[in-house]
């Protein structure tokens, strides 16, 4: 038993011929409305930077997995090999970036 007639509202069906189309710029431009664009720049600032962090993270472990003696060690040990690479490499890009802010600035 049917309780609602779509078949016959078009406004029904433009909805869902756009839903499926994946017509993104009016979203975008509806998002900025209610939201505001400051906040759509920093949440785009926060996937770039997670970005990066995945990145960063997939370079140690390529880099770790090189070594020799990587398959030798137990998979606690390396944890805390790629969380100390990774912390070392995240200090050094950001004291670059820091640097880099200072000589502009």
């Amino acid at each position: 038993m049917r309780h609602f007639e779509y078949d016959d509202n078009d406004e029904f069906k433009k909805d869902i011929d756009k839903f499926w189309q994946g017509d993104d710029d009016d979203d975008d431009e509806d998002m900025e409305q209610y939201v505001g664009s400051e906040v759509i720049q920093a949440l785009n600032i926060q996937l770039a930077e997670k970005d990066l962090d995945l990145r960063l993270l997939k370079i140690i472990m390529k880099m770790l997995e090189k070594s020799f003696w990587w398959k030798f060690y137990n998979f606690q040990t390396r944890l805390k090999m790629i969380a100390k690479a990774y912390l070392v490499l995240f200090k050094l890009m950001t004291k670059t970036r820091e640097s880099e802010e200072k000589e502009s600035g």
